[in-house]
């Protein structure tokens, strides 16, 4: 056996056990022997090859989402022979490789609604009267056949697995297909990312805890369709005389001729992801609805006078033409907001720094849990009589059964007294303990609480029950426990559904290991927060608390009603849920309102419940909810009417709430009793998926929450339902009358940090450290406590440390992989957060994760390769040292030929000498665009999407910036000198083996003198284009051709060129003319818009203005470089630009254009030297 197979035989024997010491001897190998990487990577990369490629082998069966077993089966198999296996990955059991497999998937599949593996992405219809309706999956060809058939299809949607889009029937009749993947690509998470922290921190449960909150992201698609209704009447009128021969007038009248009406309906669709909720981050983009009507000033226009003789030699005139114009539009349409991103590192930070649970269970369920875990883990148990007695020791060969596994648990609780032999579910063993206990008795299992021991197939009094196991809780409907009563419940990685009609009881330990908080020290609570809050001086603020579990309001300081269209949310949804429950509505009319207004807190929504639940009748609907409010004794809350949703529109100031109605509400959501069991159980889930979770959400480091947030002119507000370890409570924080929205978010979260460590310190906390043997270098605390915990078998577990102490092994395993490189800075900065030591990244930027919008690089300066990559990249924002450092890179990597091959028959290519991946995504990027892969222009924007934030090139990019080598991408964008950058460039993004540092550097350093002081080039029509907005830099959002438009859908031709500006930015006329048209209102989408001739055959065109410069009329003479109008968002527009068309005769152009006798051309390709100056 060679040295290198010695090496990896030994990792796969000691990596089993790896905790600390063994990480540290791993540190030690990796200096010593190199091929230390060559046998880790060997495991990590060959698991990468054989999953690699998921997603080639995904179908659909039935309503479920599956993987392909046989798939599957043979890449184990190839696995195995090379001696990597689960217990090679220290998972114990190879279902934890199926679990992150199906990490990769959910995210990028439909939820098709079955009780199978689902995917995470749902899609809503947003219809023309204001309602939505999420969509429900139907097979496809189903699908196609009952279109076909003319069946109404408006509520459905269907796949095609050929190329994973989605198709639905959109308002016209036609298909849309959709290609979802585009949109929700940056929620993902490979494959590679859980099977390293497995590997890393030797703690699969913790890797499966972080496939759980993937798994629990919902991702939603709305399809907005918008309607707009042009009436046009054009009413003549005039003076009618008629007189004899003589000319004598025998009538005069003033007369109008019946008025001549025209309808035009436009449709439009607009296709986007309005919200997630994802394990990385919540992205909110809100969206409203607009019914209104708007009138044109009328247009008057004088007519020619007519003249005409009649038979009998009478004159009858028409003087006094005139047509009258009056245009009207109604609105029905869905106006998108701005998108929010807020940022989930506390999903991360709560996994590492407790027992990570799949389950959210607390006190004897969490113990249940652990000890379940190391049952199945060990692999060494079976079903039988327990042998070795109370507390088992996994770590030798032994049975357990159903009793035994429940006398173990309650040991590992506290109740010392189960030590010793073998305890059964007879009334004198394990009932005979309950009973001296004192326990609750539960004989319902409706009643059945998490933690409760349940007996089966006997009574406590009567015949011996045969089975005992511990309720975890219920999901979909489906009452869960953990059990061990057979082989497949002992191996089993969560809790299982147990099905039986022989329920006996259940005990409820309520005695003092299990006693709740201790209430004397609530007046302490009260006097804090009363003191803290008489000490704002802006604003006035309401506090409630209450105990969940006891249901007892704790504190309640200023009860008085507060303006809150925010938090009466909550009424509106136990309003509706209560009329579906009645029956008078169906849920599915309804569910997807509520969630909008729910967890993305929209108006437009909640007044479509009101509409639903009035039968169309928003008022009925309003009177519903006030009935709903005093039949349940909400006394100070009320409900005056609609919410406002328009832009400008000012909340009802009777519409109002109290802290303590609110805490009441989430008392009964929590427990159960708000309308029934199962609709507080959807109520919670909805607080649960709160997308706004920026205030009391972000201060709980330990826990789960669900919560609903409020902000209105002068008011913030968050209602919170928090369960930890130690308790389940409520917070409600109301902030009135405040000048500051801001400070009122922190004082809140100041409050609930108060409340929250009240709870810390006053229940009952476990404390694994006692035990733990000390170690100075690493002493990492959370809230006073280690961040270890103890495993039933009496080891300690430490997540954050193995993660710590094996850093640059997960740092490194991440990095290789181009999937994951993204990833490895995220654990960099996680680890940041939680340590507070400095791994590379103190700052992250989430926006990392977010496909962005370079589409194309239009302002590309220079006659030469360095010039153009130089200006493009001082236009991205970067310094002239940043951008030396790169091009002293390209350089050394290709000479700046783009056309470059490695050795001329290598795999790098072009500028860069892309390989691999990122080689293909580039000629994937090239082809989209109808290019060689050479193309300059296209390498060139691609480099700058891999550098960018945000950045994608349609998608094609990934984010390449990553830490190596010492040097982190901060490093390379603040450089002070050309030469520290080209370092930092080369090993942040190139990363090359053999580095050839004093070409990169020297290289830089005569770019840098080149250019540093370098006037830019003319650039020829681009320069020409950039003066179209002469005080903002010139880019393009969506360019001249065929796109998929958010109005109009495929294949739609884009007659211009997008310039993205804020609103209000200067425009100026490419060329002197005349102004022929001055156009405001919707113009078929065009907005407002100003055309000017430039009295040589071509004209300008420029949309969606906002306004037009003072003293212009249809006319005026415009010099060239005049400001003509600003920029808007007017019309058929997702965002304040520009649309930039050039007219040029018929025949002339690249496309006809939709004025009559003209064509239109490319505004980034056009010849600027015909306009006149």
């Amino acid at each position: 056996m060679d040295i290198k197979e010695k090496i990896k035989d030994a990792l796969i024997k000691g990596i089993k056990n790896l905790i600390r010491p063994i990480i540290c001897v791993a540190l030690i190998a990796i200096i010593l022997v190199s091929l230390f990487w060559a046998a880790i990577d060997g495991i990590k990369n060959n698991i990468t090859e054989f999953f690699d490629d998921v997603k080639d082998h995904i179908k659909i069966s039935g309503n479920n989402i599956e993987i392909d077993q046989d798939y599957l089966s043979q890449a184990k198999k190839r696995l195995k022979k090379l001696g990597i296996n689960p217990e090679t990955l220290g998972l114990g059991n190879d279902e934890y490789l199926n679990r992150f497999l199906e990490a990769e998937v959910v995210t990028n599949y439909p939820y098709l609604g079955g009780d199978g593996l689902q995917g995470a992405v749902y899609f809503e219809r947003a219809k023309i009267d204001g309602s939505t309706v999420q969509l429900q999956y139907m097979e496809y060809s189903e699908f196609y056949s009952k279109k076909d058939s003319g069946e109404d299809l408006t509520n459905y949607f269907t796949v095609d697995t050929n190329d994973w889009t989605v198709h639905i029937v959109k308002v016209d009749g036609n298909i849309e297909k959709i290609n979802y993947k585009n949109m929700v690509s940056k929620f993902s998470m490979p494959f590679e990312f859980p099977a390293c922290l497995a590997m890393v921190s030797q703690n699969p449960q913790f890797a499966l805890a972080v496939v759980k909150l993937v798994k629990d992201s919902k991702i939603v698609i709305t399809i907005a369709e918008s309607k707009t209704t042009t009436t046009t009447t054009n009413t003549e009128s005039y003076t009618r005389t008629v007189a004899d021969g003589e000319g004598n007038v025998e009538s005069q009248n003033n007369e109008s001729a019946e008025p001549q009406v025209s309808v035009e309906e436009v449709y439009s669709t607009d296709i986007f992801l309005s919200r997630a909720q994802t394990w990385i981050l919540n992205e909110i983009t809100d969206f409203n609805y607009d019914d209104h009507t708007e009138d044109d000033d009328p247009v008057v226009t004088e007519l020619v006078s007519q003249s005409t003789t009649t038979a009998d030699g009478k004159v009858v005139s028409l003087t006094n033409r005139k047509n009258t114009k009056e245009v009207s539009r109604h609105y029905q349409r869905w106006v998108r907001g701005a998108t929010k991103v807020i940022e989930k590192s506390s999903n991360f930070t709560n996994l590492i720094l407790r027992d990570s649970t799949i389950t959210n269970g607390q006190g004897l369920v969490e113990v249940a849990k652990r000890c379940h875990d190391a049952i199945a883990q060990s692999g060494r148990f079976s079903y039988g009589a327990t042998s070795g007695g109370i507390p088992i020791d996994v770590t030798t060969d032994t049975t357990v059964d159903c009793s035994g596994y429940v006398s173990w648990v309650l040991y590992e609780a506290g109740y010392k007294d189960m030590a010793g032999g073998q305890h059964n579910t007879h009334n004198d063993s394990l009932g005979a303990y309950g009973k001296g206990k004192g326990w609750d008795v539960i004989t319902n299992t409706d009643e059945l609480k998490p933690g409760d021991i349940c007996f089966w197939g006997g009574t406590l009094n009567g015949a011996e029950p045969y089975h005992v196991n511990i309720y975890v809780g219920e999901e979909s409907g489906k009452k869960l426990y953990y059990d061990c009563g057979c082989q497949s419940a002992i191996d089993a990685l969560d809790p299982i559904e147990y099905v039986a009609n022989d329920f006996g009881y259940a005990f409820r330990p309520n005695d003092e290991i299990a006693k709740a908080l201790s209430p004397e020290t609530t007046k302490d609570l009260k006097t804090k927060l009363k003191n803290y809050i008489d000490g704002i001086d802006n604003g006035t603020y309401a506090v409630s608390v209450r105990n969940l579990d006891s249901s007892s309001e704790l504190v309640n300081n200023n009860n008085n009603k507060v303006k809150s269209e925010g938090l009466i949310k909550l009424y509106i949804m136990a309003t509706a849920y209560n009329e579906v429950k009645k029956g008078s509505v169906k849920e599915e009319d309804v569910s997807g309102d509520i969630e909008r207004m729910i967890t993305a807190d929209n108006n437009t929504a909640a007044n479509s419940v009101l509409k639903t639940i009035g039968k169309g009748d928003s008022q009925k609907g309003i009177d519903l909810v006030n009935k709903y409010l005093k039949d349940n004794d909400y006394t100070k809350t009320n409900l005056e009417g609609e919410l406002a949703q328009a832009p400008g529109d000012t909340p009802n100031d009777k519409t109002v709430t109290s802290v303590g109605n609110a805490s009441k509400i989430l008392n009964n959501i929590f427990n159960g009793w708000c309308v029934s069991r199962d609709y507080s159980d959807k109520m919670m889930n909805l607080l649960k998926n709160q997308l706004n979770i920026e205030m009391i959400p972000s201060i709980i480091t330990e826990g789960e929450t669900a919560n609903k947030t409020g902000e209105q002119s002068g008011v913030v507000q968050d209602a919170a339902i928090i369960s930890t370890e130690n308790a389940n409570y409520s917070v409600v924080v109301s902030a009135s009358d405040i000048v500051d929205v801001e400070e009122a978010k922190t004082k809140i979260k100041e409050i609930a940090t108060m409340v929250n460590n009240y709870f810390i310190e006053n229940g009952k906390i476990k404390d694994n450290s006692d035990n733990y043997e000390e170690d100075n270098e690493i002493d990492y605390k959370m809230n006073g406590r280690r961040v270890c915990y103890k495993l039933p078998n009496g080891r300690y577990q430490c997540p954050l440390n193995n993660l710590v102490e094996g850093r640059e092994m997960l740092f490194k395993l991440l990095s290789e992989s181009e999937d994951t490189q993204s990833y490895e800075r995220l654990m960099r900065y996680l680890l940041y957060l939680l340590t507070g030591n400095d791994y590379g990244v103190t700052e992250f930027d989430f926006n990392e994760f977010l496909n962005g919008s370079f589409s194309n690089v239009s302002g590309l300066y220079g006659n030469t390769a360095q010039e153009k990559v130089w200006w493009a990249l001082i236009d991205a924002g970067y310094s002239a040292e940043a951008a030396a450092g790169v091009l002293g890179n390209i350089e050394a990597e290709s000479g700046f030929n783009e056309a470059s091959i490695e050795g001329g028959s290598g795999a790098g290519f072009g500028l860069c000498q892309w390989t691999g991946g990122r080689r293909t995504q580039l000629e994937s990027y090239a082809a989209s665009k109808g290019v060689a892969p050479s193309d300059l222009d296209t390498q060139i924007e691609f480099l700058l999407a891999e550098i960018t934030p945000g950045g994608g090139a349609n998608g094609y990019a990934k984010y390449q910036l990553s830490s190596y080598n010492g040097y982190s991408a901060s490093d390379w964008k603040n450089a002070s000198t050309p030469e520290d950058a080209a370092t930092a460039f080369c090993w942040t993004f190139e990363r090359p083996g053999i580095p050839r540092m004093d070409v990169r550097t020297s290289a830089a350093r005569r770019y840098y003198n080149q250019f540093k002081d370098a006037e830019r080039p003319s650039g020829g029509n681009v320069t020409s284009i950039q003066a179209v907005l002469p005080n903002y830099p010139f880019s393009s959002s969506s360019g001249f051709g065929y796109r998929n438009g958010p109005f109009y859908g495929p294949n739609e031709f884009h007659q211009g060129t997008d310039i993205p500006a804020p609103a209000g930015t200067e425009i100026a006329a490419l060329g002197s003319g005349i102004v022929k048209e001055m156009v405001t209102g919707y113009n078929g989408g065009r907005g407002n818009y100003i055309r000017i001739d430039h009295q040589n055959g071509y004209e300008t065109l420029y949309q969606h203005c906002n306004g037009f410069a003072a003293g212009l009329s249809v006319g005026s003479h415009v010099s060239q470089g005049q400001i003509i109008a600003y920029v808007g968002s007017t019309g058929d527009s997702t965002g304040a630009h520009l649309h930039l068309e050039i007219l040029v005769p018929a025949g002339q152009g690249e496309h006809s254009s939709y004025f009559t006798g003209y064509d239109v051309v490319n505004p980034e390709t056009f010849d600027y030297t015909k306009f006149p100056g």
